[in-house]
């Protein structure tokens, strides 16, 4: 599943099937991140918006994710979280080793996405090696909740995703449908241009320890988009920060509002609201929709969530004055490293 998949999912909703008027694909976005968020606060396991995150990200496919796939991704993010938590315990205290492991760690995963395309793989290897790490600087112990539970919520993730998929389902489509002429672009310059741009704010979180944790791995989530897409240029990124501030804005209306009224029906009414909102942007063809439903659910869960409570507004403005650092990176490099086309196989 890639960034493509996300993108022709608008076009596709017209074919897919409805429940009372109401299109499958629309019901599936909107409920899905929803009954997650909502079970989390009601239940209060460790990292609830996270699924949340998880579940859009499987959803967002007009078909679900393969059986096959999805167990090889749940044990493959076991393999990372826990390996990087043990790893990045031992050498805590050296910290230019593990100054260095990360930026490994960081080029391989780039190098492996615009190689495979396999988005949610990455997204995985990419919180072991910069989540874990950070959060080991400052207390192992939320580090070792974070390994265990990003892995949790991602099955968790997987399975209310094939529930959803059941009471809604897609159409199949035909084979070779929707598929369009795009370029091919040379896979080494690619994550020659990712690496370039994340690995300096990499190093400055590490040295300055000004980053938070979240900020940090949310941005190079954000990254990986770009290096599935056909296009990564100053309007793509232009279109992600705008996505993230409207989702992030959202976030705090709806978060202001309950600190006004904290009444748990009107949380979980607010945020169906605003989930519906969101995949009524979606089926209309809105390209901020997925990045503005991503920064929602994060900012959202932050704010509500207990393990890594922060202030809403300190969150979006971390995530704004990062996209605005990636913006201004991505414009250096179009103009003196520029994508390059390669030659179809």
């Amino acid at each position: 599943m890639t960034v493509k998949d996300s993108k022709r999912s608008s076009s596709l909703q017209a074919r897919q099937g409805t429940w009372f008027g109401l299109p499958h694909y629309g019901l599936r976005v909107a409920l899905t991140p929803w009954c997650v968020f909502v079970a989390g606060l009601l239940i209060d396991w460790k990292l609830s918006f996270v699924g949340a995150v998880f579940t859009s990200l499987f959803v967002l496919s007009p078909n679900p994710v393969p059986k096959q796939y999805a167990i090889r991704l749940i044990i493959s993010s076991y393999v990372y979280m826990l390996g990087a938590w043990c790893l990045f315990a031992v050498i805590k205290p050296y910290s230019g080793v593990t100054f260095l492991l990360v930026f490994v760690a960081v080029c391989l995963s780039y190098y492996i996405l615009v190689t495979r395309k396999d988005i949610l793989t990455v997204v995985m290897a990419l919180l072991g090696a910069l989540l874990i790490p950070l959060q080991m600087r400052s207390d192992p112990g939320v580090a070792w909740e974070l390994a265990l539970w990003l892995p949790h919520n991602l099955v968790i993730a997987w399975l209310v995703s094939c529930l959803m998929f059941k009471l809604f389902p897609g159409v199949a489509q035909p084979e070779g449908s929707d598929k369009k002429e795009e370029p091919v672009f040379d896979a080494q310059r690619r994550w020659l241009r990712l690496s370039l741009a994340f690995l300096p704010f990499v190093a400055f979180a590490f040295i300055t320890d000004n980053v938070n944790a979240f900020t940090l791995t949310y941005l190079a989530v954000q990254v990986t988009q770009f290096a599935a897409s056909h296009n990564h240029g100053p309007n793509m990124i232009k279109e992600a920060m705008l996505g993230n501030i409207a989702g992030g804005v959202m976030a705090v209306c709806l978060y202001e509002m309950t600190v006004i009224a904290p009444f748990l029906p009107l949380v979980i009414l607010l945020l169906l609201v605003a989930y519906g909102s969101l995949s009524k942007s979606l089926l209309l063809g809105n390209t901020l929709a997925p990045t503005s439903m991503t920064a929602f659910t994060v900012v959202c869960g932050v704010s509500f969530g207990p393990l890594m409570n922060d202030a809403e507004g300190k969150i979006l403005l971390r995530i704004s004055a990062a996209m605005g650092y990636i913006f201004i990176a991505m414009a250096i490099l179009d103009r003196y490293l520029p994508d390059k086309l390669t030659a179809k196989v």
